[in-house]
């Protein structure tokens, strides 16, 4: 009777142990299956901090040697499409004028054209008037809210650029020379014509004449 109770005794005590097992294994089971959990979570997280500071930062190359002039922007600045946020002058000083003529000028205006140039920041009463050559005449008009977002200019209907390749990128007074920093505002007019007075007053009648015949 008394090897009975102690043969009793030894299964519940080993049906205990099985039973601490089993939670141990389960414990385990569960400490895995969420560290494998929390691992997945942090590398989420990991890629999605690296996708986000990707989509913060862009490196633009310059096409061109040159130092960075007019910056509009500092750090943790919007930027909008198409916003003009800076200059980059280049190295060789090369240096052209943009012109904004309207549909009714446009016409009379050829590459080859000459152009005489009174820049704003030095008045030609001083410095004089300077001279460049129509180099490119834009096929399409430029909206007014581009023209006003990349060069400060308003207007109130689309215009056409003209480029101005200036015969030197510098003013002259008094055996000084100074360079004309990028920016700058200018007064220009084209050359149009070079016909006589005599000619403007007589070519009408000559017209008439010939459509009389």
């Amino acid at each position: 009777m008394q090897a009975e109770n102690y043969k009793k005794n030894i299964n519940e005590e080993e049906q205990g142990i099985l039973l601490l097992l089993n939670k141990k294994l389960k414990i385990y089971d569960d400490y895995n299956q969420t560290q494998t959990q929390y691992k997945k979570q942090i590398y989420d997280l990991n890629q999605k901090i690296s996708a986000e500071s990707d989509s913060q930062y862009y490196v633009i190359t310059s096409p061109m040697e040159g130092y960075v002039s007019g910056l509009t922007k500092t750090n943790g600045d919007s930027v909008s499409p198409h916003e003009k946020i800076l200059t980059i002058i280049p190295d060789t000083r090369e240096m052209v004028v943009y012109l904004f003529l309207d549909s009714s000028s446009i016409a009379d205006v050829t590459c080859g054209g000459r152009v005489t140039i009174k820049y704003d920041s030095y008045p030609f009463q001083k410095y004089g008037v300077y001279q460049g050559i129509i180099k490119d005449i834009g096929r399409y008009p430029v909206d007014p809210s581009v023209i006003e977002s990349s060069y400060g200019l308003k207007y109130s209907s689309p215009m056409y650029r003209i480029t101005i390749q200036p015969d030197r990128n510098d003013v002259v007074y008094a055996q000084h020379s100074y360079l004309i920093p990028s920016g700058s505002h200018v007064h220009a007019d084209i050359l149009l014509d070079r016909k006589m007075l005599i000619t403007w007053l007589i070519e009408p009648l000559i017209k008439f004449f010939k459509d009389n015949k």
